[in-house]
């Protein structure tokens, strides 16, 4: 009946058998057997997110073990096979699959894919008056709240609140 092991940890070994009856010992040995334990792995230098505003370029960062050949996929067409992707621009808005495959000169590999979310920027519009004549203290700037989460007013020389929807 046929044995089988499964190796985990990376490295050369010389497997050997023993066949045992009541007299004797007989002892095979393979040839050095080579386990290779490709990881692939990646980041974005740009972020610890996965989503980015829509024409910002993405630097992305090879953190693969123990390969020797890459092969960048966006959308299933291979992009580059270059060890790390610089200024890769995503063209539209929406979800992208980005995936690495590192390989070794033997053929073992692995594969690693992450979605990448491109968001449109928001959208919004500023209401109030653009003149402020001397003598009349303040005029009332607002923001629609829904256009985004934070907001920031700049400069912010003579404003009562520089991270409110509405500021005087």
């Amino acid at each position: 009946n046929p044995v089988s092991h499964r190796y985990t940890s990376r490295g050369k070994l010389v497997p050997s058998v023993q066949l045992i009856n009541s007299t004797c010992t007989a002892v095979r040995a393979l040839d050095t057997l080579t386990v290779s334990k490709v990881q692939a792995g990646f980041i974005s230098s740009d972020s610890t997110t996965l989503s980015l505003c829509i024409g910002k370029k993405l630097n992305l960062l090879n953190r693969s073990l123990y390969s020797n050949s890459w092969s960048w996929y966006v959308e299933n067409v291979l992009f580059s096979t270059d060890f790390d992707i610089s200024n890769l621009l995503l063209p539209k808005t929406g979800d992208y699959n980005i995936k690495l495959i590192a390989k070794e000169t033997n053929g073992c590999s692995d594969t690693i894919v992450k979605k990448f979310t491109v968001a449109p920027y928001p959208s919004f519009s500023i209401d109030g008056d653009s003149i402020l004549c001397a003598g009349k203290n303040s005029i009332i700037l607002s923001v629609n709240q829904a256009a985004g989460k934070t907001i920031k007013w700049t400069p912010s020389t003579y404003l009562s609140n520089t991270t409110s929807f509405v500021t005087t």
